[in-house]
């Protein structure tokens, strides 16, 4: 007997389905199935890279509340809380003492970075432990920082 109603039909097919499930004796795969499956998947769709681009932009930089210090934010990481920054400061700027509430990580990657008594030259390499303040820093003859840190300040 033909079903009369979308419901009668969608019914019938329920009923069919629930049979089916026990139609058939339960089989375990063999091992080699997944073995074959993983190798033709790495085979025969190759992971296409995935990444993000910041790219450079007219308004890229942005203004902080200090003199001669601008900002380009290149990439948040909601999961972790991070933040990667690039950080420039004009020649004779400061950026006042302030605490994070992770490591920070900077990169100098031109000119010259100065914290008290320290000198931090292209290439140098700073992290600060989390919930450290970092004291004011200045630089003479300006500087680009890239800088891997939490957006918060406590």
């Amino acid at each position: 007997m033909k079903p009369d109603t979308p419901d009668e039909t969608l019914e019938s097919v329920d009923q069919m389905a629930s049979h089916l499930a026990f139609a058939t004796e339960l089989r375990t795969p063999p091992p080699e199935l997944f073995a074959r499956l993983r190798s033709r998947i790495h085979t025969e769709s190759p992971r296409r890279p995935v990444f993000a681009c910041a790219r450079e932009t007219p308004d890229s930089w942005e203004k902080t509340p200090y003199e001669g210090v601008t900002v380009r934010r290149l990439y948040y990481d909601a999961a972790s809380g991070l933040e990667t920054v690039l950080l420039r400061m004009q020649p004779g700027s400061t950026y006042p003492a302030h605490r994070h509430l992770k490591t920070e990580q900077c990169l100098v990657m031109e000119g010259d970075l100065r914290a008290g008594d320290a000198v931090f030259k292209p290439g140098d390499f700073l992290t600060v432990p989390r919930n450290t303040t970092i004291p004011v820093t200045s630089t003479e003859s300006g500087n680009l920082l890239l800088i891997v840190t939490t957006p918060e300040v406590g």
